[in-house]
């Protein structure tokens, strides 16, 4: 194996969100600039999510709010995280999430547009919001990319629709309503049409969502920077000098190379979701682990880092981020592992049961709070249920089901879903008592004739009726169950790891004894996160990740202390 050595005046190690916009901010300041990427593909987790990013006080989000302050975004995170995190880099990011974005936003290909309305999930704190601190990136034409964009990790198959065309929530509201309206008819015949051509030409849908559309404008722009992107890099040595980060080596194409740093090395691989012994050493007992995160979060790079002092924050009230999922194997003999973030779970016709056939919690928490509270009663590897009516499969969807009328007979043959006529029935195909299962159904409907939920207060807060159906009232999460009943098992999964390194308010890594190490950065789940294992908004991971990206970089070029 040949070696040479190259010099660079930046290096990072990863190219999800906080990779590729650490990679894009240094390229900005005229610097050349090395990305390194373990796999085959671009955009880690970032690729496979919602792509929804939590930074307060943008000029964007002010188009649809602009009576947030700085004042609210600090209470609202002491009352929501308080000591589970340092309160001085919480402050570092709100101070410098906006410059971020607007960085990000004047200067390169990213753009971001308002969510009309996407509330902070965790109201009880008080300084929540309706919209204004949730953005989310526009759709992208990846056409002006050419081959760059196969680059792009593929979306998650469930996710599309008609063999691979990507939808985001715009899309999906037209696309239920495509019958009912002139406006959708046309809409939905537009995106079809133009998804027919882009396979013919492309082989591909060209047009990128949510997670997708971010990572594809931040590649794209990092190519037009000159960043030198290389996948399939292993990192073999990180080196140091006089107490100093000064580059790596690492194996490309069979190479090894040397690449010397002048402004040092930035962490960004994902954090380690994918590390079995990791897993087992943070986690709760319960958690699975199972994840629709990157399988390649491995943290292969943890070892080296911590060989030269680093180390995981303690303070997190969790180790992990927490989504319910479910679960399924595909045709090519690959696990589907489907996060029940919204779709379900919050809207009117469903419920959730233990294995003992009883409610245990409020359906319309957020999917964090869902599984913090499985884990935090020791059942997160036991069975739970979530059950719809027909009314509220046909309509919502029921995990794997689509939304809109879907035929659920497939799902049933494989085993996904169940389905009965009556409770009793029901209880007996997923192994609940079914005296417990009927009076459970008996007990939630009596309130729901009402809109109400006496038991658990279920659709109390404006994020939980958020996800709700705004045509069904008085409560837009409550409606009894009557008809037909469809079953899926759930269990706790992972969708990213808060436990990471701990470092400093602009993300350079610090010692056991709190010295800080020169040169050395992480951002993301690499770095410990500022929410300490506490979610309390939508896109509390990308919002941060960009945002330490940023000072990471400005800090390693003298402008921040």
């Amino acid at each position: 194996m040949s070696s040479n050595t190259t010099q660079y005046d930046f290096i990072v190690c990863g190219s999800g969100a906080g990779g590729l916009s650490a990679a894009v901010f240094a390229a900005l300041k005229g610097w050349k600039v090395l990305l390194l990427e373990e796999s085959q593909y671009i955009g880690g987790t970032t690729a496979l999510s919602g792509g929804t990013t939590w930074a307060p006080m943008t000029s964007v989000g002010h188009e649809v709010n602009n009576s947030d302050s700085r004042e609210a975004v600090s209470a609202f995170l002491d009352g929501t995280v308080g000591d589970a995190s340092d309160k001085q880099a919480r402050e570092s990011f709100i101070t410098h999430a906006a410059a971020a974005i607007e960085t990000l936003q004047t200067k390169t290909r990213m753009e971001f547009r308002p969510c009309p309305k996407h509330p902070d999930y965790m109201w009880d704190a008080g300084n929540a919001t309706l919209n204004g601190r949730a953005i989310e990136p526009v759709p992208y034409r990846t056409a002006a990319m050419g081959k760059l964009r196969e680059l792009v990790r593929p979306p998650i198959p469930e996710f599309t629709v008609l063999g691979g065309m990507q939808i985001d929530r715009i899309d999906i509201g037209n696309l239920l309503n495509r019958y009912k309206s002139v406006g959708s008819f046309i809409y939905v015949g537009k995106l079809v049409a133009n998804y027919a051509l882009d396979r013919l030409r492309y082989g591909r849908h060209a047009r990128v969502v949510m997670g997708q559309a971010l990572i594809a404008r931040l590649l794209h722009s990092a190519s037009e920077l000159g960043v030198d992107i290389r996948t399939q890099a292993v990192t073999e040595a990180l080196i140091e000098a006089s107490g100093k980060v000064t580059g790596l080596s690492f194996t490309h194409k069979g190479e090894l190379i040397s690449a010397q740093s002048k402004h040092g090395v930035l962490l960004a691989t994902g954090g380690f979701g994918a590390n079995i012994e990791r897993r087992k050493a943070h986690y709760e007992s319960t958690c699975t682990g199972m994840s629709p995160a990157s399988p390649d979060n491995r943290a292969s790079l943890h070892p080296l880092v911590e060989a030269i002092g680093a180390h995981y924050g303690t303070t997190d009230r969790h180790p992990a981020f927490y989504a319910p999922v479910s679960t399924r194997t595909r045709a090519d003999g690959t696990e589907a592992v489907y996060p029940h973030f919204v779709f379900d779970r919050s809207k009117p016709g469903t419920i959730c049961v233990n294995e003992d056939g009883e409610r245990f919690i409020n359906e319309t928490v957020s999917y964090h709070d869902f599984g913090r509270t499985v884990l935090g009663m020791s059942m997160g590897d036991r069975p739970i249920w979530l059950i719809a009516d027909e009314k509220a499969a046909n309509k919502y969807g029921l995990g794997l089901l689509r939304p809109g009328g879907d035929n659920p007979a497939p799902l049933v043959r494989a085993g996904y879903l169940f389905s009965a006529k009556t409770p009793e029935a029901l209880a007996s195909q997923i192994g609940v008592p079914a005296e417990a299962l009927s009076k459970s159904v008996e007990r939630y409907n009596f309130g729901a004739a009402k809109g109400s939920d006496d038991e658990f207060g279920r659709g109390s807060t404006p994020y939980q009726q958020h996800n709700g159906d705004p045509l069904n009232q008085p409560n837009p999460t409550i409606r009894p169950l009557t008809g037909k009943l469809y079953a899926v098992q759930l269990k706790i999964g992972v969708i990213g790891t808060a436990k990471g390194f701990s470092g400093n308010p602009y993300g350079q890594l610090k010692r056991e004894d709190g010295s800080l190490i020169g040169g050395l950065y992480a951002a993301g789940n690499d770095l410990q996160s500022i929410m300490g294992g506490v979610y309390p908004g939508p896109g509390i991971t990308i919002g941060p990740a960009i945002t330490f990206a940023y000072m990471a970089v400005n800090h390693a070029a003298g402008e921040l202390a």
